[in-house]
């Protein structure tokens, strides 16, 4: 998942807790809400799921630990309109003076960890516009929902907001550009032999992200991991300029090879046993017609196609052009190379 945010954002006193329970009560029946407190004070939006937080669960707990934060989310009700709705906020039991060393850091590592959990998220934001967990969240919500009551202190808030939101860029998107970096290295041996035979080749690849732009944010942003994880290829082919054919089948110009082995960054190839081959050999096979003798050697290109993996489904896709140097023919030898 790769959740939007909603956050909710007003004066004090004007309804945001409610407004936020209420719209996780709304989408929790059709999607999985993640329902996040600001008040770093006392936990409150548990009173309106009649529900107890007990202490080393919540907000807290998970700054400190933010790769274990699906532990801290506490389940809203076991059925109901809430089935679907997780907490998290702080303690009932808990004094405030745990928030002093709570950073903007801290809570942008906790919302990315919770954004792959959960459909949606929503913030019931602070009117503190220091409030980390509100800062953060108000720069990284797809929507804001500003909620005020018609009074002079609300209206005297709103606009003095005004100038907070647009310094936010909350009138844009916030866009962050990454760059997967996909490294290949291969081997072809051997490189030099005669017509009839075949060559075994080897391929590793391997990729690294790094972020390459932040707009809309400030450099806090510029640590923020990517939340769409790409993968290496998957796939991979050698395309040759020639077929070989026996009693036992033909090699087609284009030969598979085999995933040896895949992980979240690397993925690793070798030929796959040639069924043309009396005992399968692991290799691909040369036309006997090939051109190139010992005295004038010739070289014959082929190209290693490597597709697949990549993000957000955009795959990855590069060629490598190599070649072998055939310097005679299998028959020129006493055995007959049927290997």
């Amino acid at each position: 998942m790769d959740a939007s945010i909603i956050a909710v954002w007003g004066r004090s006193g004007v309804g945001k807790s409610t407004l936020a329970v209420n719209l996780a009560c709304a989408l929790a029946d059709t999607r999985c809400v993640g329902l996040i407190s600001s008040n770093l004070q006392y936990g409150h939006l548990q009173s309106f799921c009649g529900q107890t937080i007990e202490n080393g669960k919540g907000l807290l707990n998970a700054l400190e630990n933010p790769a274990h934060t699906k532990e801290y989310f506490w389940k809203a009700a076991s059925n109901g309109l809430l089935e679907n709705v997780f907490l998290l906020t702080v303690p009932n039991e808990y004094t405030g003076l745990q928030a002093d060393c709570v950073s903007m850091e801290a809570v942008e590592v906790v919302l990315d960890h919770a954004r792959a959990l959960f459909d949606v998220i929503i913030v019931d934001a602070s009117e503190d516009v220091t409030n980390p967990v509100s800062g953060v969240a108000l720069t990284q919500a797809r929507q804001v929902v500003v909620v005020h009551r018609p009074s002079v202190a609300s209206g005297l808030w709103f606009r003095s907001m005004g100038d907070f939101i647009f310094q936010l860029h909350l009138k844009k998107y916030h866009t962050f550009t990454y760059e997967t970096k996909l490294t290949t290295s291969h081997n072809i041996s051997p490189q030099t032999f005669k017509s009839g035979y075949g060559f075994a080749a080897t391929l590793s690849n391997s990729i690294s992200t790094r972020q390459t732009g932040n707009q809309g944010c400030g450099s806090w942003g510029n640590s923020r991991a990517n939340t769409k994880i790409p993968s290496p290829p998957g796939k991979a082919q050698v395309k040759l300029g020639w077929t070989v054919t026996n009693r036992l089948g033909t090699q087609s110009s284009t030969v598979d090879l085999n995933l040896l082995s895949r992980t979240a960054t690397q993925s690793k190839f070798e030929p796959r046993p040639n069924p043309i081959s009396e005992i399968n050999s692991k290799l691909i096979f040369t036309d006997v017609a090939l051109a190139g003798t010992k005295q004038n050697p010739k070289e014959h290109q082929f190209i290693i196609s490597i597709v697949g993996g990549g993000v957000n489904g955009v795959p990855f896709c590069k060629e490598i052009t190599d070649k072998i140097t055939i310097n005679g023919n299998m028959y020129e030898d006493d055995a007959t190379g049927a290997n």
